[in-house]
């Protein structure tokens, strides 16, 4: 079992970020909240951090969700320090984050990897001196327009198509999480990644 088990959603903060691709991160979290019971709610370690439970089999695990409040570019600012403190090892650590190489309603979990341009990942990796982390990639795709500028596009808000889309994505996590908290992770991963 993965135990404590530690959630991070990437994204910025501040009001004109929310519904954007590049908070997908954010937002998934936000729709897996539910699975958990959340027994504190603070912000230190530079992000807003809630303690949860969560009952596998009988067993009362202990988790954390994180939204890093450094901005994207310095989420391993944030992450470091709070799992040095808790001493929870990098491989119980999950990053949820947009993907621009994935369609729309498309996902992939996978642990390790390059960073692929992302720089919430290149910080993660940086700081955390090592890329065997779990990712679960949400697509945001790529704007039609290819001489379109990818920051406005990443920084862009969410169509309600894209919403509905994240929102089945998120329902269909939940429905499998089980598999992951119990260590049975290439059946998650056959489970969540979409073509």
């Amino acid at each position: 079992m993965i135990n404590p088990f530690v959630i991070v959603g990437l994204g910025n903060i501040g009001r004109e970020y929310d519904n954007t691709r590049h908070n997908v991160g954010f937002y998934v979290l936000d729709l897996l909240a539910s699975l958990f019971e959340i027994t504190q709610s603070t912000v230190k370690f530079n992000g807003e951090i809630q303690t949860v439970s969560y009952n596998l089999s009988g067993c009362n695990l202990k988790g954390y969700l994180i939204k890093p409040h450094t901005f994207m570019n310095l989420s391993g600012e944030c992450v470091r320090p709070f799992i040095d403190y808790y001493k929870i090892p990098v491989s119980n650590v999950l990053i949820i984050h947009d993907d621009v190489d994935l369609k729309n309603g498309q996902m992939k979990f996978k642990c390790g990897g390059g960073d692929a341009g992302h720089n919430g990942l290149k910080s993660l990796t940086s700081h955390l001196n090592t890329n065997k982390y779990y990712r679960l990639r949400i697509g945001v795709d790529r704007p039609q327009n290819k001489s379109y500028d990818m920051i406005n596009w990443v920084l862009g808000r969410l169509t309600n198509s894209e919403k509905e889309l994240i929102e089945k994505q998120a329902a269909l996590i939940k429905k499998h999480f089980d598999l992951f908290l119990s260590g049975n992770i290439a059946r998650f991963q056959e489970r969540i990644n979409t073509k």
